[in-house]
Order: C-alpha cells, then sequence, then structure tokens
C-alpha cells in the first residue's frame, strides 16, 4: 500500500507546485483516500490467487472501521493484529487507522513467549487474529477482547462516522528484534510515514506506473 502512497505523490506534484508542503499535514487515511478517488479501479493488493482493486480495499477496510468505532468503541488506542492472510491483513490496518487507531502487527511466526511479551508490553484494545490462532492458551484468557477477521467481516454493521485523523496521531508501533535484550516498540506517526513515502518517491523517481514493496 505504501508503494502507491509514493506513486500518487509523484503523479499529485507533477500537477501542484505547492504540494509537498501540503503532503506533511496529510495522514496515511487521507492519501489513500485521494488514491482511491482517482485510481479507484486500479490494483491496490495483488496476490497469488487474487487482486483488489482500491475501490474494494477501501470498502473491505471501512467494513473493519465500522465494527472497531460501533462495537469496540476506541480511539487513538492499540489494535494487535496476528493474522497470517496477507490480504486480510492489509484490510485490518487500513481499518485500524480508517477508525482512528494505530495498529500493532505480531509476526504469526514469532515464538509464543515473543507475542506474549509484545501484547502484555502494549496491552492493546482489541486483539485481531483467525481462528487458527485460538489454539495460543494464553489467548483464551487475554484481559482484551480477541475478534477473528472472519467475524468481523460476517457482521452486519451501520456505516459509521469516521473520526478526524491527524498528522501526528500514532500510525502503528512496531517491534524491534530484540537481540540486545527485550523487544523494545517503536512509535511512527501518521507524519512520519507520509513524509518516508515523499523522500523516497522523489530519490527514486517513482511514478503511478511503478510497482514499489515497502514491508
Amino acid at each position: 500500500m505504501e508503494n502507491e502512497l509514493l506513486h500518487c505523490q509523484s503523479t499529485f506534484s507533477q500537477r501542484s507546485p505547492e504540494f509537498d508542503e501540503l503532503l506533511f499535514e496529510e495522514t496515511l487515511i487521507s492519501r489513500f483516500k485521494k488514491i482511491a478517488k482517482y485510481y479507484p479501479d486500479r490494483i491496490a493488493i495483488e496476490l497469488a490467487t487474487r487482486t483488489v482493486s482500491y475501490l474494494e480495499l477501501d470498502g473491505l477496510s471501512d467494513k473493519v472501521a465500522d465494527y472497531l468505532i460501533q462495537k469496540i468503541n476506541v480511539k487513538q488506542q492499540g489494535v494487535a493484529v496476528l493474522l497470517n492472510d496477507e490480504l486480510s491483513f492489509y484490510i485490518s490496518i487500513l481499518g485500524i487507522l480508517k477508525s482512528g487507531n494505530y495498529y500493532i502487527p505480531i509476526e504469526p511466526s514469532f515464538p509464543e513467549e515473543r507475542i506474549r511479551y509484545i501484547v502484555n508490553d502494549l496491552n492493546p484494545k482489541v486483539l485481531i487474529s483467525e481462528d487458527d490462532y485460538f489454539d495460543f492458551l494464553w489467548l483464551k484468557y487475554a484481559p482484551f477482547p480477541v475478534i477473528t477477521i472472519k467475524k468481523i467481516q460476517a457482521e452486519k454493521c451501520e456505516e459509521q462516522l469516521k473520526p478526524e485523523i491527524f498528522p501526528d496521531y500514532t500510525a502503528f508501533i512496531i517491534y524491534t528484534s530484540g537481540t540486545t535484550g527485550h523487544p523494545k516498540g517503536v512509535v511512527q506517526s501518521h507524519r512520519n510515514v507520509v513524509h518516508n513515502c515523499a523522500i523516497q518517491s522523489k530519490i527514486y523517481n517513482i511514478s503511478p506506473d511503478d510497482k514499489f514493496a515497502q514491508l
């Protein structure tokens, strides 16, 4: 998804000389919304068995956002994501950001002890996962709701008014490898990520026709 943020930055900067300054007052969601508006039918996610357009991704992630707003009622709080399915992961993190919260990505291949440490350290408001990971005994006794992506997709939620999101809001917290001790959380704001995308767009001259993976 960040690669398309780069694509869009290049395109818009060609149209408007002052766009670069305005860019730093934007968020990942405002950037995504502009891309979805201008390129609704372009491929946003391409997997081995499926492609998803920006229009589709916008709708699918809205459902996650509506669920979090209506059922969980959280804002600017951490939502952990423990998912192996790539499409579900991208849909979830975008929906989390739309709901005004930040995401905490957890790699399923991590040792269970490391996962438990991250979750206990941050104490997320909710964790989005898959049925496969309910074998983790500690999830059954987690002090926060654990919701499957299937439940969110199956739930009928009314469309919710999305909260205003500001550039200095936290977008995600990612943990270091912990090679020198316990893993440490690194906070990234919307502004930081958008700024990083803009810089890379200029350095590598990314255009709307390029494909670029930044994970």
